[in-house]
């Protein structure tokens, strides 16, 4: 006896479609979870209410999820290259811009 087309099960179909499912579900869950804890807490207005529903997805930061350095983007990596090559400081040629942007107002100043 000879299969037909209806007969093949697409087996990755299904297993998309279950995924969706259980996602919605899940989703389903959470957010019914918190539109009844919103109730408990008696929110004031719809928009708290609806906030709390929204932000249900988020979950709250524990200890090692700290932002432990400060990392620093230079503007221009190309000047940095060169001040290294030339012996200056950062600091230097930061303190020289200002100099120079401040002899230029200066002078503006003066022409007024």
């Amino acid at each position: 006896m000879a299969r037909s087309q209806k007969d093949v099960i697409d087996f990755a179909a299904l297993e998309r479609e279950l995924s969706t499912a259980i996602e919605s579900e899940r989703r389903y869950q959470r957010e019914n979870d918190a539109k009844l804890r919103a109730i408990d807490q008696n929110v004031a207005s719809y928009e708290q209410f609806r906030g709390l529903v929204l932000a249900s997805h988020l979950k709250p930061l524990d200890k090692n999820n700290k932002d432990v350095g400060h990392w620093k983007q230079p503007w221009n990596p190309h000047l940095e290259r060169q001040v290294g090559q030339l012996g200056l400081s950062a600091a230097s040629t930061e303190n020289m811009g200002l100099l120079n942007a401040l002899k230029s107002k200066m002078s503006a100043w003066a022409n007024l």
